[in-house]
């Protein structure tokens, strides 16, 4: 079993203040993670959608 996910939803803000920089985005999809992108509210939810589905985990900036 791998421990590696398939998918890393990353919680930008209430207000999508936060960034994901293009070569952290490059380097995660280069080993084959998708990496999704969204304000924390959105990120939540989309991780619920998918969390039965995909071994996915969840970064979340909760503050801005």
């Amino acid at each position: 079993m791998s421990h590696k996910p398939s998918v890393l939803i990353v919680g930008l803000g209430s207000y999508s203040r936060m960034h994901v920089p293009e070569a952290t985005r490059a380097e995660i999809e280069e080993v084959g993670i998708e990496l999704i992108a969204l304000p924390t509210g959105e990120a939540c939810t989309r991780y619920n959608q998918l969390r039965e589905e995909e071994h996915v985990v969840a970064a979340l900036h909760l503050t801005c």
